[in-house]
């Protein structure tokens, strides 16, 4: 093979490379860094009505809906979301901007978590917006660092990195507002505790009092320790729900404890188990009897009540384990048998 015959060879290698190249540039998006994932977004975030978050298998997880107020969640018959993880998700989806493109092979589309979610093993989760002209469609997958997503728009092949994480959640409690209520335990002035076969009360007689003082201990009983009782005065301090669920009439016995402030604020709950879970529902009032130095209060013990009852009410609550317990103490819990003196 002469050099002449060589030259040519190379140059046909050269001019086949470039046009390699060309036909894959060709198939790559033009450059797409800094711009937004959904152009215009941001300008109809209002119009969207709701979320919808589905998982492997198309399987629908949560439904977010906007109601007249604010965002609520349909499995749980409207319930109210929590508004900072809604919000969170919505802008950041609204602002995000693609970092650069990734693979449009979908054939790779699951080391990115970003493959069809009706694959029953997808990794990651489509997202759906509803109520601009045309849904928003977006797999989210799997999280590069601590603010980046791998994405994909739903009917195309391209991914893509983005700069923000609209963090969602794949569980449907994960999306519920947790708080019930939070009643600061140096507010609690007594505890009662009634069961179809006893009744059990804890009082304090003034505020900063140590202990809470158990009334009616039988003879040759005495309490494991002297702070034992105290446990059951924080219950309602910062307390959140695991689960809810529309409150409905039960025929079961209930385990009704009510929760006296020094300022007149009277919490019920009425406990009940049922398909091996604890539920709990909560109502709020003022004390009839409202002490004399209290009644300068009653106006803000009573907008304080009706503010509880107005989210509190008609649901029942799935409450963390350890709460409940305290909730539904007996007396028997509390003691044991009186030691003898020893000389």
């Amino acid at each position: 093979m002469n050099n002449r015959t060589l030259i040519w060879l190379a140059g046909v290698l050269i001019v086949l490379a470039a046009l390699a190249l060309i036909g894959q540039r060709e198939q790559q998006p033009q450059t797409v860094a800094g711009e937004p994932l959904f152009p215009g977004l941001e300008d109809t975030l209002d119009e969207v009505s709701s979320v919808e978050i589905i998982g492997a298998g198309n399987e629908l997880i949560t439904t977010l809906e906007r109601d007249d107020t604010d965002w609520v969640i349909a499995e749980r018959d409207g319930y109210p979301a929590d508004l900072t993880k809604t919000r969170h998700a919505l802008l950041s989806l609204a602002e995000t901007q693609i970092l650069e493109a990734t693979t449009a092979n979908p054939a790779l589309h699951d080391r990115l978590g970003v493959e069809d979610v009706a694959t029953e093993t997808a990794a990651g989760t489509l997202v759906r917006l509803r109520g601009p002209a045309d849904p928003i469609e977006v797999v989210i997958g799997n999280a590069e660092g601590e603010y980046q997503r791998y994405v994909r728009r739903q009917g195309e092949q391209q991914s893509y990195l983005i700069n923000r994480d609209p963090e969602i959640y794949t569980d449907v409690t994960d999306w519920l507002a947790t708080e019930i209520v939070d009643i600061d335990a140096d507010r609690i002035r007594q505890v009662t505790v009634t069961r179809p076969d006893e009744t059990l009360v804890v009082q304090k007689e003034v505020r900063g009092q140590t202990n809470f003082t158990v009334l009616d201990i039988p003879e040759g009983r005495e309490l494991r320790y002297d702070s034992i009782p105290n446990v059951m005065g924080s219950v309602l301090s910062d307390l959140t729900l695991d689960d809810v669920r529309r409150a409905t009439e039960s025929t079961q016995d209930v385990i009704e404890t009510e929760f006296l402030t020094f300022d007149g604020l009277v919490i019920t709950a009425q406990s009940l188990e049922a398909e091996d879970e604890a539920w709990v529902s909560f109502s709020a009032s003022v004390d009839d009897d409202l002490p004399a130095e209290s009644e300068q209060t009653r106006a803000d013990t009573e907008s304080e009540a009706a503010e509880i009852n107005a989210r509190v009410g008609g649901w029942r609550y799935r409450i963390p384990t350890a709460k409940y317990e305290q909730l539904t103490r007996s007396l028997e819990d509390l003691l044991q048998e009186l030691e003898e003196a020893t000389d």
